[in-house]
């Protein structure tokens, strides 16, 4: 569960109403009430640095009083903590207090003051959902009252006016799934919710078909799946139902949070198409928690990822023509190649060739898709191909930069008339000047 949650506040009304969220979120033991003070124009000069401002943080000490007898209020263990924006700005603040606090999850308001629209998140909101590495809470609110306060951009500086009544945060929950390991995680993380009288409205959306047979086939699969979450919900729920609707999924699911007057959507931060990719949040995710009427909770996986290094079989050779679309256009050779990839999630990833001449064999072809880039799957990749074919010398033109990272794999830089014939030969355009090609010959000797 939560049991530390960071809450930033600018002593705006969606933060005091943000506030107010606090007592319902379960498992809470602490809550760290934060403001981050704007640094001064003079920071960095003597006697001018905002960290030694004593007069901006009592100031500030004075307006977080009432906040912090209000979260106390609610049964809930309480300290304050001030922070001064750099030069990163205050989102960069907020995310380095989660990090020292240990904070599991950041309970944020989706505007400041002087917030006019309804749906669009603020630049501070929207950047610390991008780039936190735990769960964010964001707390939309339509409420006429409150936007009439923040219309009229007044400060906060003692209790405010108590929220109107509503159900519960967790009383109706949609949950969007895509059956991927992240969206099943928030099913795990229901189950382990305290026993309560809620309703769970779990919602997949279609996003598009090919013929009316493969909407039937998709109907048929994903009415069944939705069934079984259905009935592994029941326990404990006041109602459940299930949803299937067809268009852009964000689009789709905002659109029934507000139709089934869900009180909060719980969501993951990646979906099926990018929770194996380097990306900070998914699209999906991004777009709901930016447009929604409603809290949502978005919640950051604790997923470890299934990683296979194997050569790939003769039938699979065209997963490796894939990857290399980006990557000069080359294309695998059943009769003399010896492919070698690494498998994420069943996605060919990275792709390593052992090319067969006649006079020996050539390492070339090393590539990973950009969006994996950055974990080490190169050189799993070259060490999975040494492994299948070092014992016999190995040769390879390197590329200046990555001399190095092939060394580590036994590979030594020769001369271009080390090379053998038909391998050197790909080269002719260099007319006997490699290295003012960027390009380095290296052979491995042969060896475990």
């Amino acid at each position: 569960m939560f049991e530390r949650i960071l809450l930033p506040t600018d002593f705006s009304p969606f933060s005091r109403r943000t506030e107010q969220c606090a007592g319902e979120i379960p498992g809470v033991r602490e809550v760290v009430l934060l403001h981050v003070l704007p640094a001064s124009p003079g920071a960095g000069t003597t006697g001018q640095n905002a960290m030694e401002d004593a007069t901006g943080r009592d100031r500030a000490r004075a307006v977080l009083a009432p906040e912090l007898e209000d979260i106390t209020g609610q049964g809930l263990p309480a300290r304050e903590r001030i922070a001064v924006a750099g030069r990163a700005g205050v989102h960069r603040a907020i995310l380095e207090a989660a990090k020292e606090e240990g904070a599991s999850l950041i309970l944020i308001g989706p505007r400041g003051r002087g917030f006019l629209g309804e749906f669009f998140l603020g630049s501070v909101s929207a950047k610390v959902l991008e780039e936190a590495v735990t769960h964010v809470l964001i707390t939309h609110f339509r409420d006429p009252h409150l936007r009439q306060e923040v219309a009229a951009d007044r400060p906060v500086v003692a209790p405010g006016p108590p929220a109107t009544p509503r159900e519960g945060l967790f009383s109706r929950i949609l949950v969007p799934v895509d059956f991927s390991p992240p969206s099943m995680e928030i099913i795990d993380f229901i189950h382990g919710l305290p026993p309560a009288r809620r309703e769970v409205i779990v919602l997949h959306v279609i996003g598009s078909v090919g013929d009316r047979e493969d909407l039937r086939a998709r109907m048929a699969g994903t009415y069944q799946k939705l069934q079984a979450l259905q009935e592994d919900l029941g326990n404990g729920l006041q109602h459940g139902k299930i949803l299937i609707r067809f268009g852009d999924p964000a689009r789709e699911i905002c659109r029934m949070a507000a139709e089934e007057e869900a009180t909060l959507i719980i969501i993951s931060r990646f979906g099926a198409r990018d929770y194996t990719r380097n990306v900070l949040v998914g699209s999906t995710a991004a777009e709901v928690a930016r447009r929604s009427g409603v809290p949502v909770l978005v919640r950051y996986p604790s997923l470890a990822l299934e990683v296979t290094a194997r050569e790939l079989r003769k039938d699979e050779l065209d997963l490796a023509g894939k990857v290399w679309e980006s990557y000069h256009q080359q294309k695998a050779d059943a009769g003399r190649d010896r492919i070698f990839g690494v498998f994420v999630e069943n996605t060919l990833t990275t792709v390593a060739r052992c090319r067969r001449h006649a006079d020996g064999l050539e390492v070339d072809g090393v590539f990973t898709l950009p969006e994996f880039r950055g974990r080490g799957y190169a050189r799993l990749a070259v060490e999975t191909l040494v492994r299948g074919c070092g014992q016999e010398p190995l040769f390879m033109h390197s590329t200046l930069e990555l001399v190095d990272f092939y060394k580590n794999f036994g590979f030594v830089p020769i001369p271009e008339s080390g090379l053998p014939k038909e391998i050197r030969e790909r080269f002719n355009f260099a007319l006997g000047n490699l290295q003012g090609s960027d390009v380095q010959p290296m052979k491995r000797e042969p060896g475990p």
